[in-house]
């Protein structure tokens, strides 16, 4: 995969000249130039004026990187705006997934604290940028909102309607302390068609605000071409490595879920990478096991949508 390596500064005076060292020939050239050449092209407007004010909301944000699984999805809103609005005022060559990655840790180097040589802890940079993950790919759907459909607006804490900027500028100091910013989707412009009493029908022309998961999955499609199903209504499922191990009931799936859980509390991980030999080399273990941890955060929160919705239509009737 193409790499760019670089050296990012920034110091309350802005931002310092980004140096970048282009790929050195063949696709990497040819790619480097292409992604340069449409990052000159960029329609998102920051909607802050300098890299001092984008760098000091993202500092904010990533303070709140530690609060509530409930708050999780607009603390990630919000730091991927801020995101959004530093690459759009650096250098075109860091408007990409990797640029937006480093300007990112240099900031998280700054607000940790020091190891004993007095440099930034590394584990903790890690843990912040882990964390911070989900913020990264978010802000490259809302720098690239006219093709992905994402959008940087704002919302009041206790609704869900989407406000945009002129209305927000508009509003008394009161009116804005009871607003909030965040990301809103129109879906549309991602999966062309929905589900609605199991049938497939077009997608509304509206922007709602999106979950992690779903973020996820638009990612997926704008930036790593994920395929869309055949009803266009989701990604296409991904195929199964093989067929052993399918479950094919909820029951099944509980002892399946029981067993593992004992697998894990008997420390089995721990030795799992020598004791199989075979899978020593990738750590097939730790990654697949990784990949199932990811996969129930994403159903459970889906799960919790849908059951919001159905409680919403509940009442609603």
């Amino acid at each position: 995969m193409f790499s760019v390596g670089y050296a990012a500064c920034l110091h309350s005076k802005g931002a310092a000249p980004i140096m970048v060292e282009p790929a050195k020939e063949g696709w990497q050239r040819q790619y480097f130039d292409t992604v340069l050449e449409r990052n000159k092209k960029m329609t998102y407007v920051s909607t802050v004026k300098t890299t001092n004010e984008a760098t000091n909301a993202i500092r904010a944000s990533l303070k709140s990187l530690k609060a509530t699984e409930q708050q999780k999805s607009r603390i990630v809103s919000t730091l991927a705006i801020s995101l959004a609005d530093l690459i759009s005022l650096s250098a075109p060559e860091m408007r990409s997934l990797e640029g937006c990655k480093g300007l990112l840790k240099d900031i998280v180097k700054g607000c940790v604290a020091q190891d004993e040589n007095g440099k930034p802890d590394n584990g903790e940079v890690q843990r912040l940028m882990s964390s911070a993950g989900d913020a990264i790919k978010l802000a490259m759907l809302v720098f690239n909102g006219d093709t992905t459909g994402f959008v940087a607006g704002y919302v009041r804490n206790d609704g869900a309607e989407y406000v945009d900027a002129a209305t927000y500028n508009g509003m008394t100091k009161d009116a804005k302390g009871r607003h909030s910013a965040e990301v809103f989707w129109n879906m549309s412009k991602t999966f062309p068609k929905m589900k609605m009493a199991g049938a497939a029908v077009p997608t509304p022309d509206a922007r709602t605000m999106p979950t992690v998961a779903e973020m996820g999955k638009a990612y997926k499609r704008h930036f790593e071409n994920a395929p869309l199903n055949s009803d266009q209504t989701g990604l296409e499922a991904p195929k199964r490595d093989n067929a052993e191990g399918v479950i094919n009931s909820p029951t099944e799936a509980r002892k399946t879920a029981l067993a593992l859980i004992h697998w894990l509390k008997d420390g089995n991980l721990l030795v799992a990478e020598e004791a199989d030999k075979a899978k020593k080399v990738d750590g097939a273990t730790l990654k697949r096991l990784t990949e199932l941890a990811q996969q129930i955060d994403i159903s459970v929160e889906e799960n919790a949508k849908a059951t919001r919705v159905a409680d919403a239509d509940e009442k609603a009737a």
